[in-house]
C-alpha cells in the first residue's frame, strides 16, 4: 500500500499525474519480482 498526505495543500492534477506514475512503476517491479521468484 502506498499513501501519501500533504498538509500543506491540496494535490493539484500534476501532484496526481506524479502519484500514479509511481504506483505504475511499483505495480510493475512487484510483478517482476514475483515472476522471478516463479522461476526458480
Amino acid at each position: 500500500m502506498i499513501s501519501a498526505q500533504s498538509y500543506e495543500k491540496e494535490y493539484d492534477q500534476n501532484h496526481l499525474e506524479f502519484l500514479s506514475a509511481v504506483a505504475s512503476q511499483a505495480s510493475i517491479a512487484i510483478q517482476n519480482a514475483v515472476m522471478q521468484v516463479m522461476n526458480l
